[in-house]
């Protein structure tokens, strides 16, 4: 949770001197993209810094998308702080003071914003990392995420027509097989599974999918691929950094029934473990049968690393996250698929996992997933045309 103050601070508290090399200038213009980072970002920033940034957005105003903010929180922010001023004062003395955890979007107020990072001398270390836009408003749009419409995988039940409107499938372009699944992030973005791409099939993207020998729903589209990016780290020998990024050619439409996912900002940090999260997918309902035609869901729990070593798997790393619930699981061709949590406070369903590897399918060994929270950072520096509603 945030510790936010909205105070007024004085100049001296704000403008020790800038440690060299850490003032930054930057004129932001319409379509470009710039990050704003705390130094040795994505490592963690030194003890005792002190550091400013600036940005002129000449053609209209600054939008700061600061989606990852790890920072120690304190009383009153005393230890470490993250200054944003809306204004783009130079010294910041309009500034809220941000520290704790999470992610927040700030406009400015005119065609100016500044940032400041001010760390103590026994600061224990964090971290920052805001996208930098130019918009043509001073206001934030609303925007929506992770929303079910209210209206088999092993063991699972079929879901209501587009009861999940950020599932996604990809098919053969020859065919129309399902052979993946993927989730909906922004309105040219999905993610899905490395190892979706690692023959030579050629996919499309089907939207608002429900039953695949039906003639669709009224939400049903197909859309091209632009391009696919799988992760550079990928390893088919144990499935780390198992991720692709769709772009299709043109905006997916959204409604009610079709829609993005809402990413794990604010769960960076977190294990999951003994929660439970809902699997989607069109894949088969035992290991060699018949996929199925109609989307299934099955409630998964989350599994500690330890517990899932205990259990078989040999080999977790920092990038995975292990499911288990006896007699239930994903299984073939559900993989890419998206692991959902629902945010008990707000209702929202959160992408925190990729449908990845398995032993078989519901066997007494956990299956192991992507752990989204943990390649965030290259999701979004991939795709920095896209704009995620961060809740």
């Amino acid at each position: 949770m945030w510790r936010l103050l909205l105070i007024l601070i004085s100049v001296a508290a704000v403008q020790p001197d800038i440690t060299p090399g850490c003032n930054y200038y930057q004129e932001v213009y319409p379509n470009d993209v710039f990050f704003v980072a705390s130094p040795n970002y994505a490592g963690s920033y030194p003890k005792g810094v002190t550091c400013k940034w600036i940005a002129s957005c000449p053609y209209g105003y600054c939008r700061a998308d600061c989606y990852d903010v790890t920072i120690p929180p304190s009383y009153s922010c005393s230890v470490d702080k993250l200054l944003i001023s809306k204004t783009g004062d130079e010294n910041l003395s309009d500034g809220e003071m941000y520290c704790g955890t999470g992610a927040t979007t700030v406009i400015s107020s005119g065609s100016k914003i500044s940032f400041g990072l001010i760390t103590s001398s026994n600061s224990p270390g964090g971290r920052f990392r805001c996208k930098l836009t130019s918009v043509n408003s001073p206001y934030l749009p609303s925007c929506s995420c992770g929303y079910k419409k209210q209206n088999r995988i092993v063991n699972g039940t079929e879901t209501g027509i587009n009861e999940f409107p950020m599932m996604a499938a990809l098919a053969a372009r020859r065919g129309g097989l399902v052979a993946c699944g993927a989730v909906i992030i922004d309105k040219r973005y999905l993610m899905s599974a490395a190892h979706c791409f690692s023959g030579s099939a050629k996919y499309v993207v089907i939207v608002g999918e429900h039953d695949t020998e039906a003639d669709g729903t009224s939400a049903t589209r197909t859309y091209n691929i632009d391009g696919v990016m799988v992760h550079p780290q990928y390893n088919s020998g144990n499935n780390d950094y198992d991720v692709a990024l769709i772009r299709t050619t043109t905006d997916m439409q959204f409604s009610e029934r079709v829609g993005p996912v809402c990413l794990p900002f604010k769960f960076r940090g977190s294990s999951f473990a003994d929660t439970y999260v809902t699997a989607l997918g069109w894949g088969t309902s035992f290991f060699g049968g018949p996929t199925s035609n109609t989307l299934q869901k099955v409630r998964l729990r989350v599994i500690s690393d330890s517990t899932c070593q205990a259990k078989g798997v040999s080999d977790v790393t920092p990038r995975q996250l292990c499911t288990f619930e006896p007699h239930k699981d994903t299984c073939q061709f559900d993989s890419g698929g998206p692991l959902l949590y629902t945010d008990a406070n707000n209702g929202l369903e959160y992408n925190i996992g990729i449908v990845s590897l398995g032993d078989f399918c519901a066997t007494s060994k956990p299956a192991v997933n992507t752990r989204v929270t943990d390649i965030m950072d290259w999701i979004t520096y991939n795709s920095p045309d896209a704009t995620y509603c961060i809740k």
